[in-house]
């Protein structure tokens, strides 16, 4: 807002989201990850390079875990651990492009960097999530700013990755699923613009009002 009110010609949109995300089936997203136990799913996404600290605590929180869940695990390029490649409750993939919008509607919980993009995609389809910021010594602060906003309009738990170890970890992955049901309702009132309509609508009254 106050960029806008510097500015003498600016549209807020909001972020685009992906079709594929708002029309992903869950049932499709649990036959690909051919669990064969019906627990709940935990998504883990430490971003498009994986979060190395994030990846290893996560290894580490596996055997408590999976007792009460299955665990997707998108750790990064390089990133995949071959001793964990026959877990039958943990599966582990360097990206996910074909389908990923399957693999999120199937997630009850989703943990996650916070990006922009990251944030606005978890709360527009109302997925109970943890975010896990970049460090500010990693990163130009804009993780933890976004994340912050989450946390204080409700939408998102929020764990600092400077303090973070496996009984905090495990312990806010239990607390946000079983409190599923309030992190629904809260979400459930975020109302996301048409953002990708919006800007084409003003890029055809651009080119309208051009001489």
């Amino acid at each position: 807002d106050s960029t806008q009110a510097s500015v003498r010609r600016l549209v807020v949109t909001g972020t685009p989201i992906r079709q594929a995300l708002l029309q992903g089936n869950a049932e499709s997203g649990r036959e690909r990850l051919s669990f064969r136990e019906k627990q709940p799913i935990i998504l883990v996404v430490g971003g498009s390079l994986g979060a190395l600290r994030l990846n290893r605590l996560i290894r580490e929180a596996l055997d408590q875990l999976t007792v009460e869940f299955n665990v997707v695990h998108v750790c990064g390029r390089g990133n995949v651990d071959a001793t964990r490649v026959n877990d039958s409750r943990y599966r582990q993939f360097e990206y996910v492009d074909d389908g990923w919008g399957d693999v999120l509607a199937c997630a009850d919980v989703v943990v996650s960097r916070a990006g922009a993009n990251s944030v606005v995609e978890l709360v527009s389809l109302s997925k109970p999530n943890i975010l896990v910021p970049l460090p500010a010594t990693a990163s130009r602060g804009d993780q933890i700013e976004n994340a912050e906003v989450a946390r204080s309009l409700g939408y998102s738990a929020v764990l600092q990755e400077d303090e973070l170890n496996v009984e905090m970890l495990t312990r806010t992955i239990r607390e946000v699923f079983s409190d599923r049901s309030s992190w629904h309702k809260r979400l459930s009132k975020f109302r996301s613009k048409d953002s990708l309509a919006l800007i084409i609508s003003e890029i055809e009254r651009a080119i309208a009002n051009v001489d």
